[in-house]
């Protein structure tokens, strides 16, 4: 049976526009120098394109860019707090509904008597990232994401954002011929660089 609570950490760096590191359980991996995003483990890293968006990092796209969140809600009721000694907004929310037959994607229509879910988000007011995320199931949290150590403004090194020394690299069409040859297909009878093709 599943536990009654999980608990993930990650660690994060960001220097803007669009470099950052996330460190990952079991040593897992995100990189992005700017121009290009890998990831996979400190030893092996496969190359995930160039030109990537904040929204590729795990952990860190939801937290600096909380307006995907935000645009699917309705928002109930702000207040200011402060969260690292930093001033913070604190809005409660409940999910944007919207009808059966909308082409806009969104949660589906409950009755409106019950709605159970909702969220509760501690947004950095100077700079407009999310410092912690709270959903809520009948009023009790179900899921939470939070920062609980932050820095903002310091120096970072370099070398943060590089590959480290001494890993193999892939590429994705390197990944994608070893995962046909494991199912016993000739990486030469697919065109490698069509992932609906390889799919």
């Amino acid at each position: 049976s599943l536990p009654e609570t999980t608990e993930s950490v990650s660690r994060v760096w960001f220097a803007a526009p669009g470099r950052w590191r996330v460190e990952g359980e079991h040593d897992a991996l995100f990189l992005s120098d700017g121009g290009q995003r890998w990831e996979g483990f400190p030893h092996f890293v496969t190359e995930r394109g160039t030109s990537p968006s904040l929204a590729d990092a795990p952990v860190l796209g939801e937290m600096l860019l909380p307006a995907v969140l935000l645009g699917s809600c309705r928002v109930d009721e702000v207040t200011g707090t402060e969260s690292f000694g930093r001033a913070c907004w604190v809005a409660t929310a409940a999910p944007r509904r919207v009808p059966r037959d909308s082409l806009i994607a969104g949660p589906r229509a409950v009755p409106a008597h019950h709605d159970p879910y909702g969220y509760r988000m501690v947004v950095d007011a100077e700079h407009g990232f999310l410092v912690a995320h709270t959903a809520l199931l009948d009023g009790e949290p179900c899921s939470v994401v939070e920062i609980t150590d932050l820095t903002v403004d310091a120096p970072i090194a370099e070398d943060t954002f590089r590959v480290p020394t001494g890993a193999t690299i892939q590429t994705e069409v390197e990944e994608r011929a070893r995962q046909l040859r494991e199912v016993g297909i000739d990486p030469a009878t697919v065109a490698l660089t069509a992932r609906a093709a390889v799919a």
